[in-house]
């Protein structure tokens, strides 16, 4: 399975899809990020862009069973049979939920153990938190991950190109982990992945000063700090 990241030609307009391709995790992380600021215009908007990258997934979808042919090409066929829909879609709404991915990676490397996640934390580990790692560890580890990302199928395509002329591209990756973390360093929003410098789990933030993933690890690792302190005084 794939899902596609729209650009258009002048590189701005950058919203995906489709994620239903892949089942997010539902477990909360603690110390997760909440977004219940969004203003009622914001939230309509969102939801109704949501809803039409959903119905041209569903139509794709149909399209592949019933002609045999890829994704890609059953998504621009049904792009250009519903313009209405898609001028919805185009309309990128003003906040859309694009940390949606990296959090729910964040919910899966933090829910205990297994080969597939302790290969993960050990490679996103010493890459996000570089600068409290030794160059050495994060260059072994950075290495590893670009590897396993060489080995995705990703590959750009012309998706549509819309009454004005203008076209808009796809960046297709596949859909398991590594394809979100190829997403989110395509996209820019790799940074926004973190991991606790007191408990060590994952979490992300929009804040790239933040280092804690809640209040009681800050408070912690201060007091920790201030414990040193006192004592080397003595």
């Amino acid at each position: 399975m794939y899902t596609a990241t729209c650009y258009a030609s002048a590189m701005v307009n950058r919203t995906p899809i489709s994620k239903t391709n892949r089942k997010p995790v539902q477990a909360k992380k603690r110390g997760a990020p909440q977004r219940t600021d969004k203003p009622a215009d914001d939230r309509t908007a969102l939801a109704k862009w949501q809803r039409a990258g959903k119905i041209f997934d569903q139509r794709a979808k149909r399209h592949m069973s019933s002609h045999h042919v890829g994704y890609e090409e059953a998504l621009r066929v049904v792009l250009r049979r519903d313009p209405k829909l898609w001028r919805v879609y185009d309309k990128t709404p003003v906040r859309d939920d694009r940390l949606k991915d990296l959090l729910s990676l964040a919910n899966f490397l933090n829910q205990g153990e297994g080969p597939k996640r302790d290969s993960l934390r050990a490679e996103l580990g010493p890459v996000i938190g570089w600068n409290n790692s030794k160059v050495e560890t994060v260059k072994e580890a950075a290495e590893r991950l670009a590897e396993k990302l060489s080995r995705l199928q990703t590959h750009w395509n012309l998706l549509h190109v819309n009454a004005q002329g203008r076209p808009f591209f796809a960046w297709f990756s596949p859909g398991d982990w590594y394809g979100i973390i190829a997403d989110a360093i395509q996209s820019g929003r790799f940074s926004k992945l973190k991991q606790c410098r007191e408990c060590q789990s994952f979490f992300v933030t929009e804040d790239h000063r933040r280092d804690y993933c809640g209040d009681k690890c800050f408070r912690g690792h201060e007091a920790f700090r201030v414990k040193q302190w006192r004592g080397k005084q003595t």
